[in-house]
């Protein structure tokens, strides 16, 4: 199941290190925050997220000026219990 949320996208890194188990890891982080804020048990305001997305995404997303407004693309994974950022668009942005 996949929804849409309207976040704002501060910056991106880009990431690729051998970890202690001598495996290879890389990917590129997305640092943004859901303008609509939270008001949760434990959360409240506008708080920052990380989401990790594969290492080839830095080159797309590398060309916007941040930060930036654009769409989150959300998994969820009922049987997990998860959510997951999958994707981000900026298309009316360029």
């Amino acid at each position: 199941m996949n929804f849409t949320q309207e976040v704002m996208v501060l910056g991106i890194t880009r990431y690729n290190f051998t970890n202690d188990n001598n495996e290879e890891v890389k990917g590129t982080a997305v640092h943004y925050y859901d303008v609509a804020g939270t008001n949760e048990e434990n959360r409240y305001g506008v708080l920052p997220s990380k989401a990790n997305l594969p290492y080839e995404s830095y080159d797309s997303l590398k060309g916007h000026v941040y930060p930036t407004r654009g769409l989150a693309t959300v998994t969820l994974d009922l049987q997990r219990q998860k959510m997951k950022v999958t994707a981000f668009d900026f298309s009316d942005k360029k």
